[in-house]
């Protein structure tokens, strides 16, 4: 248009952070997402731990006879303090008439009572191993009946005490916390990644080689 003034498109002069500095953002926000979905499950982990005093909940799958007369179920349990995986086996001569495990899942939650096994009592009972809540045990037993009946039973059992799930679970929580604190409390001239004094190399840490984030020039 005659007597127009030409539009220019000035250009932004927000400035683009560094490679080094968007790879550590992205790493911290890696590490916040995996400390609270660990936080997440170190409290569920004592909410179970709690309750296992009084209730013994478990699941339990059960797989189908096989083609070779073989049958075998997984069981993870929460009593007594304690998480317990167990697999069991067990071997037919041939197809039995009725199985001794039902195929498929389930779900079970009983009163605990002195029924139930301590990992002390467990290991003890049937020549396992045991030290601090943590056992192992490990049977293999064949019916004494003969014939086209005979059974042959074999199982390995873990028993990991929740203190130890929750601790394990609480350290990636601990960690992000910690570094948390350290970056409230950094003062300026420091490094926002690893805190190292900048006074004497304001254009980057020469520790871990962070460049910091330089201001928009202002209009003269």
């Amino acid at each position: 248009m005659p007597g127009s003034t030409p539009i220019t498109q000035v250009a932004s002069t927000q400035p683009v952070p560094p490679a080094s500095e968007r790879q550590s953002v992205m790493r911290r926000n890696l590490l916040n997402i995996v400390a609270v979905v660990s936080a997440l499950l170190c409290a569920a982990s004592v909410v179970l731990w709690v309750r296992s005093h009084w209730r013994s909940d478990s699941i339990e799958y059960g797989s189908s006879l096989n083609a070779d007369h073989a049958q075998t179920t997984r069981t993870v349990v929460s009593e007594h303090g304690s998480i317990q995986y167990a697999r069991a086996r067990m071997e037919y001569r041939s197809p039995p008439a009725r199985l001794e495990w039902k195929s498929g899942w389930r779900i079970a939650s009983l009163a605990v009572d002195d029924m139930y096994d301590t990992p002390e009592e467990f290991a003890r009972r049937w020549g396992g191993s045991e030290f601090l809540g943590f056992a192992y045990v490990g049977l293999s037993q064949t019916s004494p009946n003969t014939g086209p009946w005979q059974q042959r039973y074999r199982s390995t059992q873990v028993i990991v005490p929740h203190w130890a799930v929750a601790l394990l679970l609480g350290i990636a929580p601990a960690c992000g916390l910690y570094g948390w604190f350290r970056r409230r409390r950094r003062v300026a001239g420091t490094c926002f990644n690893c805190g190292y004094d900048l006074r004497a190399t304001p254009k980057g840490c020469p520790e871990c080689g962070t460049v910091p984030e330089r201001s928009p020039p202002t209009a003269a």
